[in-house]
């Protein structure tokens, strides 16, 4: 088994502009992972990712926002999007 360094690990970031967000959970609901939430900031609901650890780099969140509130870093390079992919999109928005 090849040894693999820390220079092997791709470390994800996770940002959520709350401007853009407006709490309709569909980022919540195509995570295969169950990494998002929502949270109350200023009395209104917002995603977020406390724990970005588990997250699996499939950009669905970034996919279905139709708000175009969630960015994940590194960027998507060309990979073929996994099978939540066939969730259908909905509250597609754009701004």
């Amino acid at each position: 088994m090849p040894k693999v360094t820390e220079e092997d690990i791709v470390q994800i970031e996770i940002k959520i502009d709350e401007e853009k967000c407006v709490g309709c959970g569909t980022c919540i609901e195509v995570c295969p992972v169950n990494l998002l939430e929502l949270k109350k900031v200023n009395g209104k609901k917002k995603t977020s990712a406390p724990d970005q650890s588990f997250c699996l780099k499939c950009h669905m969140c970034e996919f279905h926002c139709g708000y175009q509130a969630i960015k994940v870093y590194p960027p998507f390079e060309g990979q073929q999007p996994t099978d939540q992919a066939k969730v259908p999109m909905r509250h597609r928005h754009d701004h």
